[in-house]
Order: structure tokens, then sequence, then C-alpha cells
């Protein structure tokens, strides 16, 4: 019986294992590409991700202001453009702060041979600004794991 009881805790131990690797494969390996770019200060980060609308793949996209706590009060963003291979295929127009997180509406999947941009237009204390942002393609786990360390 005691022989049995070990054996039966073996084996529950290489499933859980099994598992675990199954889903560190899928949630790492397997991820989807994101594309991600900095503006030329580096004061705005902008990427684009896979998301689900149906069956359809499409990739929504998030700015984030990386500059000053004290400069981020007064920024009032008021356009976002994502640019695929020189054409505009959102155009979003509004005036908001900044809150953690902007987001702009979704584009269908890129391919590896897309040339994607992103244009953000934003205002601090009346003054217009802008900043173009190349994205540049990392695969799933070389972003998840650029994301771990930052």
């Amino acid at each position: 019986m005691d022989r049995l009881n070990k054996t039966v805790w073996i084996c529950v131990i290489a499933v859980l294992a099994i598992v675990g690797c199954i889903l560190i494969l899928e949630h790492y390996i397997l991820a989807p590409p994101v594309w991600i770019g900095f503006s030329p200060d580096h004061a705005w980060e902008a990427k684009m991700y896979q998301t689900r609308e149906g069956s359809a793949q499409v990739y929504d996209g998030n700015i984030h202001w990386r500059g000053s706590e004290s400069d981020a009060k007064k920024v009032i963003v008021t356009q976002i453009q994502c640019w695929k291979n020189g054409q505009i295929v959102v155009d979003g127009k509004d005036k908001e702060r900044i809150s953690p997180a902007l987001g702009f509406g979704g584009i269908d999947k890129p391919k590896d041979s897309d040339h994607l941009k992103t244009v953000i237009y934003w205002t601090v204390n009346g003054k217009p600004h802008s900043a173009v942002i190349q994205l540049k393609e990392q695969s799933g786990l070389q972003y998840k794991l650029s994301s771990a360390f930052h």
C-alpha cells in the first residue's frame, strides 16, 4: 500500500509539471508578437498588441507617457494616428488628459513586412507638440522578458 501511494504522488507531480510546462510554453513562447516603439525623446511609448474581435485577430494600441510627472498633469492629447505602410489606418481626434495609458482603435494583424508608426499630437499649456513613433515588432517572448525587467 505504501508503494502504491508513492507511485500515485509521483504521477500527480509529473502531470502537474507537464501542465505547468505547457502553460509556460503557451504564455511566453507562443505569445503573439507586440509592436513597440518610443518617441525620439523617450517621453512617449506606443505599443500594439493582439486582441480578438470574434474570430478576427485584431491589433489594438496604447500610448503611455514616460515623461515627467509634473508635465503629465499639463499634457492634453488631441490626436492619435496609426499609420501602416504609409497610409493612415486609425485617426482618432479627441482631447484627453493623460491617464496611465490611452488606447487607440484596432487594425488588422500586421505582417512582418509592414511598416507601422504612431503619430501623437498633444498640447502643454496650449502649445502644440507632436511625435512620430516608429513601431518595431518584438516576439511575444522577447516582449514579456523585457517587460519583466523594467
